[in-house]
Order: C-alpha cells, then structure tokens, then sequence
C-alpha cells in the first residue's frame, strides 16, 4: 500500500492566518494623552453619577501613572494628608513608592474623605460604607478595574 496522496493549493483569495495587529505607530501618533485632553475628560468626569471619585481617578491616574489595579485598591492608610503624600504598591513587580500629591488631588481627597465619614456617621448599612479610597459604588458595590478602564476610554 504505496499510496501517495497528493494536497491541491488552496483555491481561497483569503490568507489562512492573519497577519496581526499592526504596530501602535500606524495607528496614532503619541502613547500618552496632553494635559488639554486631561482637562476635557476632567470636565466630562464632572456629568457622571460620582464626579469627585472619577475626577480623582483621572488625574491620579495621570499623574502618578498606576495599573487600575493598583489605582481602584489605594486604601486611606496609603495617603497621608498632612504631608501630601500617597504611597503606591506597585503591581507586577514594580518597585513602590511614596509620591507627592497637589492641591487639587488633596481637594478631591478631602472631599471623598467627607462622603465616606457621611455614610459611617448616618449609621448606613456596612455594604454601603467606603473600605478604601474608590471601592464604593452609588449601590455599594466595589468598584471593579473595569469600570475605571471604560470611563477611560
């Protein structure tokens, strides 16, 4: 039993595997967003259901330049607001870090600080009360790393 069998070329127009993504450079021209294009997501933050949690989440993400992991489990014993500092765990073997803090991120802080001491004073169900920096949602549910990776987009 010798049989030889014999494959015909493919008659498909189509490559049988795809090429891939292209490279970033084909797609736009800079990795990074400008300071007026901050300021213009800073003023769409300001239409959501939380503007102060999400105006803090886009310039902490801007200027401190954390993986939404480790920006959505900041915890207040991580930020000090006497000294304006927050301590960043890094993720993926990133080394931490303690970074400065400016005027209009310590604003925000205090202000989110305010809210949450609010729901403790108010007696407010345990679901309901801020554990961390950003984990409390309108209906008390953590906030997951892709809730802050859509309102990026």
């Amino acid at each position: 039993m010798n049989t030889v069998i014999q494959l015909r070329p493919s008659q498909s127009e189509k490559p049988t595997v795809r090429g891939g993504r292209a490279k970033n450079a084909d797609y736009r021209q800079r990795e990074y967003l400008t300071e007026g294009e901050i300021d213009s997501l800073l003023g769409a933050a300001g239409n959501s259901r939380n503007p102060g949690r999400d105006r803090l989440l886009i310039l902490m993400a801007f200027r401190h330049a954390p993986w939404v992991s480790e920006l959505t489990s900041l915890r207040w014993q991580e930020i000090d607001l006497d000294a304006a500092t927050v301590h960043i765990r890094r993720a993926k073997r990133g080394t931490p870090g303690i970074h400065g803090l400016q005027g209009d991120e310590m604003r925000l802080l205090r202000a989110l600080r305010r809210d949450a001491s609010f729901y403790r004073q108010v007696g407010a169900h345990r679901r309901f009360r801020s554990r961390g920096l950003v984990d409390r949602r309108a209906r008390g549910r953590a906030v997951h790393h892709n809730v802050v990776g859509v309102q990026g987009r």
